[in-house]
């Protein structure tokens, strides 16, 4: 399970300046001890000290251009969502076999314009979170492997415009967040297959991550607040 994941799309988030990035926003990955973050071209640093130090273990080229979400399965085998382009609508999902070091890039379902957040809970089931535009419509979408990302089967959500972040306490057990004119919280109970919206729906808020503690009920749903027609954003 990962940790907070911080966004380049986040204002009034700031990466560590002891980290030599300037002020590339910087995305935890939990327990497997990596961070990926955007910058011109994206970059890619790891520690394994906790935190202490950071190395570069890939500067991408200046054509991925932001890094979304990441998740890793074990220290050598993580995915990551990027944005291969300034603006977004060329969204893709690239996989790494040696702990960052390289990367590759999996077919994606052609209709999909951007993607956010990535959860792998083991070696072979994977979900990415984003929007599509199909039908003429732009909606919400995962896209949810189960051969490692050989292969994705695209999920549609048309009541919102676009999901945010996802996570599975347990491995039948998931969540994932979106919004549109109200915010919307999602249930699957039988490992992603379904998906069933929650009755909370806040008033007010855009939910933008979900967070549980692993194995249990317990978790967060976060976001921004409209205030006055405005957006309060969390210092």
């Amino acid at each position: 399970y990962n940790t907070t994941t911080l966004s380049h799309k986040a204002p009034g988030i700031r990466a560590p300046r002891s980290l030599p990035i300037g002020d590339a926003a910087i995305r935890s990955l939990g327990h497997a001890g990596f961070t990926a973050g955007s910058f011109t071209g994206g970059m890619f640093l790891a520690t394994t000290d906790g935190g202490q130090s950071w190395i570069v273990k890939k500067i991408f080229p200046d054509s991925i251009v932001y890094l979304l979400g990441a998740s890793f399965v074990n220290p050598q085998v993580g995915y990551i969502t990027a944005d291969f382009h300034p603006a977004p609508g060329d969204p893709g999902v690239m996989k790494t076999t040696d702990g960052g070091t390289s990367w590759t890039t999996l077919p994606i379902p052609d209709s999909i314009t951007t993607l956010r957040n990535i959860l792998f809970p083991d070696t072979l089931r994977g979900f990415a979170v984003g929007s599509q535009f199909r039908n003429s419509m732009i909606s919400g979408v995962i896209i949810r492997t189960t051969d490692g990302g050989s292969t994705w089967q695209r999920q549609d959500f048309p009541s919102v415009t676009s999901l945010l972040d996802i996570d599975f306490p347990t491995a039948t057990t998931g969540y994932a967040v979106g919004s549109k004119a109200n915010s919307f919280v999602y249930k699957s109970t039988d490992g992603g297959l379904n998906w069933a919206p929650l009755s909370y729906q806040p008033d007010s808020v855009i939910l933008e991550g979900v967070c549980f503690a692993p194995g249990t009920g317990v978790g967060t749903v976060y976001g921004v607040k409209i205030q006055n027609d405005s957006l309060v954003f969390p210092l």
